[in-house]
């Protein structure tokens, strides 16, 4: 299993190598080269070692969401093509 690194003000650890497009107390945005299956498979990681519970998972070739729940907090992840790599939004909210 990857390391993973600390995590950002969205909750989830920055996709290594992305570069960052937005990001506000809540959700961050962030773009790479690498295909959807590899962050993917990264942030199954991520939430793993995070002790977050899946509540939906679903990974296309084209796309990824994942939606998640921790400690009274909610989170999503979606991955999707851009530009030949992926585009990255996560968010948190209080449930």
């Amino acid at each position: 299993m990857a390391e993973v690194p600390a995590a950002t003000t969205s909750g989830f650890a920055t996709y290594p190598g992305s570069t960052v497009v937005s990001q506000s107390p809540y959700a961050t945005t962030t773009r790479t080269a690498d295909q959807v299956g590899a962050v993917s498979a990264y942030y199954d990681n991520a939430i793993a070692a995070g002790g977050w519970t899946v509540v939906s998972r679903v990974v296309t070739e084209a796309s990824g969401s994942h939606s998640v729940v921790k400690d009274g907090m909610g989170a999503s992840i979606s991955i999707y093509y851009a530009d030949g790599g992926s585009g990255i939004s996560t968010s948190t909210w209080p449930r």
